[in-house]
């Protein structure tokens, strides 16, 4: 519970487009994520191919946000080796507002994108930056497996390649 009511985790509509940006804004000044503000932010939280956006509802506020995505055809080794005949699903987009923090709603919004992704037949598999400490903490409290890292083809904002870590789940 935020604000002593409870938060609902639904499926995301487009009228929640506009309050998912505004929660990332929050996000983005409160903890740098995403790493670069993107010059489309709705865009950006529309990823595709979405399998399953997700939104963490306190009252008429977005407080958080998760997207499961259709892996692509770059997915690293390790990965691809662990999921074996199967195919991956990405868990991507995963925010919650700072004041709505402490609630378990990470863990929540993890749990419901990987849990379509089984649903669906899929091994769902995430990535995060080295720096994305709070994160890394979630989902290997959550038993999600570290698989490998390297370096990605974009940079960080100190202009240094990305350190990526990828992940699959428990």
């Amino acid at each position: 519970m935020v604000n002593n009511v409870a938060v609902l985790i639904r499926a995301a509509g487009p009228a929640d487009l506009a309050a998912s940006v505004a929660a990332l804004a929050l996000v983005h000044e409160a903890d740098g994520y995403p790493v670069r503000w993107p010059a489309d932010p709705r865009a950006w939280l529309s990823v595709s191919p979405a399998l399953g956006v997700w939104v963490a509802q306190d009252g008429p506020e977005v407080v958080g946000h998760v997207a499961l995505v259709a892996a692509r055809d770059d997915v690293p080794a390790a990965l691809a080796a662990a999921a074996g005949e199967r195919e991956i699903a990405y868990v991507a987009r995963l925010f919650v507002v700072p004041s709505a923090r402490g609630q378990g709603l990470a863990r929540r919004l993890l749990d419901t994108a990987a849990g379509a992704a089984r649903a669906a037949g899929l091994v769902p598999a995430l990535d995060v930056v080295d720096d994305g400490v709070a994160a890394i903490r979630l989902y290997e409290r959550a038993g999600w497996r570290r698989l490998g890292s390297a370096r990605a083809d974009w940079r960080m904002a100190n202009g240094e390649p990305a350190l990526v870590h990828y992940y699959l789940a428990p």
